[in-house]
């Protein structure tokens, strides 16, 4: 059974680029509601001549700035991300909205990744993602599983399934 949905309200195609200093403030709330309401996203890496994807528990810094996540050693994005930092994320609410596809947005975050071996910003990281994800302090605090920060180079907020904002770090 095919499922039926709503058309998609037809818009001329927006893309908009802008840099933080002239990012409008509903958008910027917008993103922020995404980020604060959906606990999971979607991380692209490459590596090893092969691209991944892996769903992760994620946190973003109030500024939007950086996003951080937890990974164990033994796995591909682990090693992915040692041999090419660049990566690829989404982040959307397409499961809040199953019916209407002109409610759906979606954030793709584009940055560099590092892993963070210790030092005094590791318990900084560590704390905003323990507050986002309290239930999972045992994964966190694992001899296996590593602290990884995103600095956020650029950001593309589709809205409205075709209305698109881009932000570039400046």
């Amino acid at each position: 059974m095919i499922k039926e949905y709503d058309k998609p309200i037809f818009l001329d195609v927006k893309s908009v680029v802008l840099n933080d200093q002239i990012m409008g403030n509903k958008y910027i709330e917008e993103i922020k509601n995404l980020c604060d309401e959906q606990a999971f996203a979607v991380l692209a890496a490459h590596g090893n001549n092969e691209a991944s994807a892996s769903l992760i528990a994620f946190a973003a810094s109030s500024e939007l700035d950086h996003i951080v996540f937890l990974t164990p050693k033994n796995t591909t994005k682990y090693d992915h991300i040692l041999e090419n930092n660049t990566i690829a994320m989404l982040i959307d609410n397409r499961s809040d909205h199953p019916d209407s596809i002109n409610q759906i947005s979606a954030l793709t975050i584009t940055g560099t990744a590092t892993i963070i071996n210790g030092g005094e910003d590791a318990g900084k990281w560590m704390d905003l993602f323990l507050k986002r994800h309290p239930n999972l302090f045992d994964f966190a605090n694992s001899p296996s599983t590593v602290t990884v920060v995103i600095e956020v180079k650029r950001r593309v907020f589709v809205s409205k399934f075709q209305e698109v904002f881009e932000w570039l770090k400046v």
